[in-house]
């Protein structure tokens, strides 16, 4: 997601690739740790895929 925000785009779907072809090769996965990286893979999959646009510049600021 860094690689994307500073807008290399090509080498963050590498990174994103390879990311799940180590999950997919992980049967020994613990439920919880399979479910932590579910959520890190959709926020990932969100930001490359531009579903969700931009984050903004500070994502835990309070709302305005």
């Amino acid at each position: 997601m860094a690689h994307r925000r500073q807008g290399h785009s090509d080498l963050a779907r590498a990174c994103f690739d390879r990311a799940v072809r180590w999950r997919s090769a992980r049967s020994e996965l613990t439920a919880e740790h399979a479910s932590a990286l579910a959520g890190f893979h959709a926020e990932a999959e969100a930001v490359l895929g531009g579903l969700s646009g931009e984050l903004p510049a500070e994502v835990f600021a309070a709302p305005r």
